[in-house]
């Protein structure tokens, strides 16, 4: 090999040793000299996370300026901003109905009370009648009719996308009654009823697809204590494990880890009760969880971003926050919400927010006035209010954060067809 060859190859590998060599750590002199001010060798310098390196390298969120790495500051956040648009009313007033979200946007309005004017005067009357709302068209039309007049029903989408009407009061009084609706075909069919007639009941879907049936009123604030699951896959209904404290008008929320939390409610005897309990689907057993510090009824449950549920207003405690950790299974006191209430609706929107609103007023009037809880700071702050004061209204979660409110009760205790839709307003050009 020539003299030339030799100088050029090792040229080569010096330049390619040059480029290649990792980043050095702090005080660690190299080639270059002696630490400078920095605790960079001469030559380098440091990337903004604790490496000296070379050229004009940075680590990611530093950028090279006046030959150091700085940090490059972060956009600041747009602020969502919301707004509630009246929509095309409901085809007639109602209120204790249910109203859910189908996978095709529709939503799915049945059941419910109404007041009809007769002889005798006005009587509230239940009401068989289902609705399809289209909230984008802003149209609705008749969905034939479910198997019994009824209100203070439950409601739950399967996971095959058909949904489920339980239970409700009747004239005759508390019904057993269950209905599937199936969106594909626009069309009802009559399922196995509950061994246990209820109202005021709570329906949790579990995450293996199985409906959970819990508590609820048989007659005149008479607890219902049986516990029953509704299989899909056989289209039957089997007995679980009673509750522990028997109620109705509670809360209940599946928890990340598939367990359901009941909480609160009214217990034997017509006592309002703090007492919690969690069902366990592996086990099908339920086991004690803390109770509330004060026993409440008609309040919202809503499981936030991490895991924990946020716990809000109620009967005895209208302006309480509570935050309940599954993990330690333990009850923290959040900031009181600005105007307490019950009967009200709660969400969960997408950057982690809880939106608590309407329902009635200690004083038993209902709300127009609309709450948002922080997780991330534990603070409230003002929404926009809905355009008219309603409780015991249904709520449906749409996609994009936005929220379809139906029905209800006004300031006057009279059902309303009013509807109204929370969402995001178009951003500031």
């Amino acid at each position: 090999m020539s003299l030339s060859a030799v100088t050029t190859s090792i040229l080569i590998a010096v330049t390619l040793a040059g480029c290649c060599l990792p980043p050095s750590p702090k005080g660690a002199p190299d080639a270059g000299g002696a630490p400078d001010a920095s605790g960079c060798a001469e030559g380098t310098h440091d990337d903004g996370a604790g490496a000296c390196v070379q050229g004009d390298r940075c680590a990611p969120g530093f950028a090279f300026e006046g030959g150091a790495c700085v940090a490059r500051p972060e956009p600041a956040a747009r602020p969502i901003r919301f707004a509630w648009r009246a929509l095309s009313p409901l085809d007639g007033p109602r209120t204790l109905h249910t109203a859910t979200a189908l996978e095709d946007g529709r939503v799915l309005v049945a059941g419910g009370l109404t007041t009809r004017q007769t002889d005798q005067g006005a009587l509230d009357s239940p009401l068989d009648a289902a609705t399809l709302f289209d909230p984008e068209a802003g149209t609705q039309k008749p969905a034939g009719r479910i198997s019994q007049a009824r209100s203070q029903h439950a409601a739950v989408r399967l996971k095959d996308g058909r949904v489920m009407i339980i239970g409700g009061l009747g004239s005759a009084g508390a019904q057993a009654s269950v209905d599937i609706f199936d969106p594909a075909l626009d069309r009802w069919e009559v399922a196995p009823p509950l061994a246990h007639a209820r109202f005021r009941h709570t329906a949790t879907a579990l995450d293996d697809g199985r409906v959970l049936v819990v508590g609820g009123d048989k007659a005149n604030l008479q607890t219902v204590a049986q516990t029953e699951i509704f299989d899909p896959a056989s289209g039957q209904w089997t007995s679980d494990a009673p509750l522990m404290t028997p109620r109705l008008t509670h809360a209940a929320v599946r928890l990340k880890d598939g367990r359901v939390l009941v909480v609160g409610g009214i217990a034997r005897g017509r006592l309002t009760t703090g007492s919690a309990e969690i069902y366990d689907p592996r086990t099908s057993l339920w086991v004690e969880a803390a109770s509330l510090p004060v026993a409440s009824q008609w309040h919202s449950a809503l499981r936030l971003d991490d895991g924990r549920v946020l716990v809000v207003g109620g009967v005895n405690a209208p302006q309480q926050a509570l935050i309940y950790d599954p993990a330690k299974d333990t009850w923290e006191r959040a900031a009181d919400i600005p105007r307490g209430r019950r009967e009200h609706a709660a969400a969960l929107l997408s950057d982690g927010r809880a939106l608590i609103f309407g329902g009635r007023g200690p004083n038993g009037v209902a709300l127009r006035s609309a709450d948002l809880f922080d997780p991330a700071t534990g603070r409230w702050a003002s929404a926009p209010s809905m355009p008219i004061a309603r409780a015991d209204f249904s709520l449906a979660a749409l996609a994009g954060d936005r929220l379809l409110v139906l029905g209800g009760i006004d300031q006057e205790d009279t059902p309303t067809q009013d509807a109204v839709i929370w969402e995001p307003t178009p951003d500031d050009p």
